[in-house]
């Protein structure tokens, strides 16, 4: 039994040997991150007995890819004329141009993020509108991790002196897409927005359409994630009593991407001396046997 167990190290050793030389494999790893909204209107805020306190509008975006520099950027606004942070990049590209919110990396490679939000908020004329993209692109050699994220919103702080119904309004889409092609790798994208109001006596909403906070992924080569959510129209209406109350809207988008971290190879001279060593090994059994069985 000794040597049956040797002689299946030495045959270990020796696979190892061959898979080994043999080299890594490639991968490439996609992800994409979509959420759009038009129409976008919220009645009420002009109400008789509605004080708007204040408001923020923000947009943000990042990128990261292993071996360069990871970018960010955040940018302000208002209600009535939105918000438009600058695309962030990272990775050799080429890249799109500002706003671009439809597939853009498939044959580049690099991650970035891009959000911005558009129209009259407090009017609705125009009404308002926002896209948020998150993508990625691995190159198909050697080790990284990537990521990307963007998100947009606005909050408003709000006095109510009268009973009054506020309606958010919106039509929104979203796109998923993962893919993976090698063991080892892996490829995820998420969405997500809410509308959520706060506010007294302890007063919560929140309206999240499961459409629109869904995710996907693809591991070791497992295929294709993708997730589509087609336009559709959202209302959700709040009444709210006399107090304070905060309103705010917020998406976001995000992927991350892995390419698998190789193994380190046995060189082959220390395989070739346990190959050896194994052999040597085995000999000396069977020679003890032989001299055992002579006696």
């Amino acid at each position: 039994m000794k040597a049956s167990r040797l002689k299946l190290l030495l045959h270990a050793a020796l696979t190892t040997l061959v898979v080994g030389v043999s080299g890594a494999a490639q991968a490439i790893p996609y992800a994409y991150a979509n959420i759009n909204f038009t129409e976008l209107t919220l009645t009420g805020l002009s109400a008789p007995g509605v004080t708007i306190s204040g408001a923020t509008v923000t947009t943000s975006s990042s990128a990261n890819f292993a071996a360069t520099t990871p970018d960010a950027a955040s940018a302000g606004g208002t209600l009535t004329t939105g918000s438009d942070v600058r695309q962030s990049t990272a990775g050799p590209g080429p890249f799109p141009g500002e706003n671009t919110f439809t597939p853009a990396l498939l044959a580049a490679f690099g991650t970035r993020g891009d959000s911005s939000i558009t129209g009259n908020l407090l009017t609705g004329v125009p009404p308002g509108a926002a896209s948020i993209v998150a993508e990625g692109h691995l190159s198909p050699s050697g080790t990284a991790a990537s990521a990307a994220g963007t998100s947009t919103g606005f909050t408003i702080n709000l006095i109510v002196t009268t009973p009054t119904d506020f309606t958010l309004s919106t039509i929104a889409d979203a796109v998923l897409s993962a893919t993976t092609t090698d063991l080892g790798d892996g490829a995820s994208a998420q969405v997500n927005a809410s509308f959520t109001v706060t506010g007294a006596g302890g007063f919560f909403d929140i309206f999240a359409p499961a459409e629109l906070n869904a995710s996907t992924s693809s591991s070791a080569g497992s295929g294709n994630g993708s997730f589509i959510s087609a336009p559709t129209a959202y209302s959700h209406t709040v009444s709210l009593t006399s107090g304070i109350y905060q309103f705010s809207l917020l998406s976001g988008a995000q992927e991350r991407l892995e390419i698998a971290q190789p193994q380190p190879v046995p060189e082959p001279a220390p395989l070739a001396l346990l190959g050896v060593g194994l052999l040597g090994m085995l000999s000396l059994r069977t020679r003890g046997k032989k001299q055992a069985d002579s006696l």
